[in-house]
């Protein structure tokens, strides 16, 4: 009978550890599916601080720099330095026969130390070492409707609207050489660019989100970010990674140039209010431009 009373717990232990192992083989096993990349909705509106580094005059249509300044156009078409050394802000004298306010864009050519501001009528060249304009020999296209600008070598790319076509101008005497169409085919009539960003390749955004990756003259890959109101894009040869302005989430996106994957999100309010942004790695800094400031946010 004793022994009874002891087998008994024993066998009764041994069908609960049966049973349990047979309820786990036959519990389905949970599936985790990988979620889509998205932008955090419900993180803070100031996440990253700015800090004010410079207010003109008046506000500021476009900005264009190197690793010593920013150059930026004004709306009533006047030009100011902004060293990044000290943030001392220079207006530059603007002779009689130069007249800026038609300006749809400013782009900087590292190769020659100049900076290039076009219209849909004429391209000129400003010398930050000299702090002259100069008219540029060059041919552009009929009925041009600039929408960006950019560099790369020795080369000026130009955006048309027009024509739905990117034109490349080789550096020349005196201005540019006879202008290439770059891309094989002109760009669908349902693609409207808000902005180009040039470096070995050439990247095209878009309003949607979208960003269109083109070398060697044709499209290579296509990039949807998870944003409605894409406002501006950014880069240059000398940058490992290109950026975006995506005022619908108060965001700066820092991009990986190779993988097309965000790296790191950069989110203030005042973000909404800007146009333009400039990005300095070796600084470590992004500037923006919010009406008459110049803000800056640390990378």
């Amino acid at each position: 009978f004793i022994l009874f009373l002891i087998f008994i717990p024993l066998i009764a232990s041994q069908i609960t550890k049966k049973n349990k192992q047979n309820h786990l083989k036959n519990t389905p096993k949970k599936i985790v599916v990988p979620q889509k990349q998205e932008i955090s909705k419900n993180s803070k509106r100031n996440l990253n601080p700015i800090d004010k580094i410079a207010v003109l005059p008046n506000n500021i249509n476009f900005i264009s720099g190197n690793d010593d300044l920013i150059l930026a156009h004004d709306k009533l078409g006047k030009i100011y330095e902004i060293s990044l050394k000290d943030n001392k802000i220079n207006p530059i004298d603007i002779p009689t026969n130069v007249k800026l306010n038609d300006i749809k864009s400013i782009t900087y050519m590292d190769s020659l130390n100049l900076f290039f501001l076009s219209s849909n009528s004429e391209v000129l060249s400003y010398s930050p070492v000299t702090h002259k304009f100069y008219k540029n020999k060059i041919s552009l296209p009929n009925k041009l409707e600039l929408i960006d600008q950019g560099t790369y070598l020795d080369y000026l790319y130009l955006l048309d609207k027009t024509s739905a076509q990117i034109y490349r101008y080789p550096r020349d005497t005196g201005g540019f050489g006879s202008s290439k169409k770059w891309l094989k085919t002109p760009l669908p009539p349902t693609k409207h660019p808000i902005g180009m960003a040039v470096d070995d390749t050439i990247r095209l955004a878009y309003q949607n989100g979208q960003i269109e990756t083109y070398f060697k003259n044709k499209l290579a890959k296509t990039t949807t970010l998870p944003t409605k109101n894409l406002q501006g894009i950014y880069t240059t040869t000398t940058l490992n990674n290109y950026y975006v302005l995506d005022k619908e989430n108060n965001k700066i996106l820092q991009i990986d140039k190779d993988t097309d994957k965000i790296i790191k999100e950069y989110q203030n309010e005042s973000i909404s209010k800007t146009n333009n942004i400039f990005i300095n790695e070796n600084n470590k800094k992004i500037y923006l431009f919010d009406g008459k400031s110049l803000n800056s946010i640390n990378l």
